[in-house]
């Protein structure tokens, strides 16, 4: 007998409703960030390899088996080609970082600490206390 078999219709209907709920927490906290301005996190190399090439797909064309095909062409790369994508991938990821510390940084002064991650604010009271 397995595991869900041996639940109760009550205990599914709670194990579905805590799930409902932490679901609605995190959409919650995604609104929020967005609210304040957080950065979004730039695209991976190949993701940005498939947004070159989102002009390429036949009308024709299932969205399933264009992904095939462009995945497949990315396996296919020499990494000669792959490195302009990842270059430009690791320059994005560069510029992300710094501008999400200066946002991390802005939320703290603005009283949003529950925001910012604690290991953050640590740093930020460390780096405060040695100036």
């Amino acid at each position: 007998m397995d595991y869900e078999n041996s639940l109760t219709n009550e205990q599914k209907m709670e194990i579905k409703s805590l799930k409902k709920g932490h679901t609605l927490k995190q959409n919650e906290i995604k609104q929020k960030l967005m609210e304040l301005g957080k950065p979004k996190r730039p695209l991976s190399a190949f993701m940005l390899f498939m947004q070159s090439k989102k002009n390429t797909k036949n009308p024709n064309e299932s969205y399933k088996d264009w992904l095939n095909n462009i995945t497949n062409e990315w396996k296919n790369l020499t990494m000669v080609n792959k490195s302009k994508y990842n270059v430009e991938a690791s320059d994005l990821f560069k510029k992300y970082k710094i501008e999400l510390q200066k946002w991390k940084e802005e939320m703290i002064q603005a009283g949003h600490y529950n925001i910012v991650k604690s290991n953050v604010k640590h740093k930020l009271e460390t780096d405060k206390h040695e100036k």
